[in-house]
């Protein structure tokens, strides 16, 4: 009997151990629950099926927190949901949302080296030509390029191979062939259809 009267008395005011709160139990608030199944709610609103608010200001108060195992992602949704409303993915993969509206690096190179500031260019702090060369251009940028993509005027068959210091196959080309600060990536030119180095107008876009 005491007991029994014990156990009333935890469930109507909220003392119950974590096992009151385990797999068919009533759910705890401001206790540790456990589940050894889904917990599923399923609701036919006009509004939310669930709504969490914290009104604290301290620094460290959130609505929800959600912990998962290493790798393991920590939220999924249906394939036919639609965008969260004011969720601000700020970032992707390290970069800036704005990074993937556009490339981060493209310039127009002179025949003579440097950019040509008639048309747009960003990320290039300059362009270089190395002394005693005439066809291999260098490159200062304002990042670290993963890849770069060179093409000459479409009106010209000319061949622009590229590579950046951050593929380990093309970076003792840009050391062999650059000094610094221009060795975040280079650019080699080959005349139209001679298959020989030759300086030529390019356009090159970096990622």
């Amino acid at each position: 009997m005491v007991f029994g009267l014990a156990l009333v008395l935890a469930l109507l005011f909220g003392v119950a151990t974590m096992a009151l709160g385990a797999t068919g139990g009533n759910f705890i608030l401001g206790t540790a629950n456990s589940a050894g199944a889904v917990s599923k709610l399923t609701a036919n609103i006009a509004n939310p099926a669930l709504q969490l608010v914290n009104t604290s200001t301290g620094a460290a108060s959130t609505a929800l927190k959600l912990t998962v195992a290493s790798g393991k992602p920590p939220l999924t949704v249906n394939a036919a949901a639609g965008k969260a409303t004011n969720l601000d993915a700020d970032k992707i993969d390290g970069q800036e949302a704005s990074d993937l509206a556009e490339p981060r690096g493209y310039a127009h190179v002179k025949l003579a080296g440097g950019v040509d500031t008639l048309y747009p260019s960003k990320g290039v702090n300059g362009v270089v030509i190395p002394t005693g060369k005439t066809s291999v251009y260098c490159f200062d940028l304002t990042f670290t390029p993963k890849t770069a993509v060179g093409s000459p005027h479409p009106n010209n068959s000319a061949v622009v191979a590229t590579g950046t210091n951050s593929v380990s196959s093309s970076s003792d080309i840009v050391d062999n062939e650059c000094d610094a600060p221009h060795d975040d990536a280079v650019a080699r030119t080959y005349g139209s259809n001679t298959g020989t180095d030759a300086p030529i107008n390019f356009q090159i876009v970096f990622e």
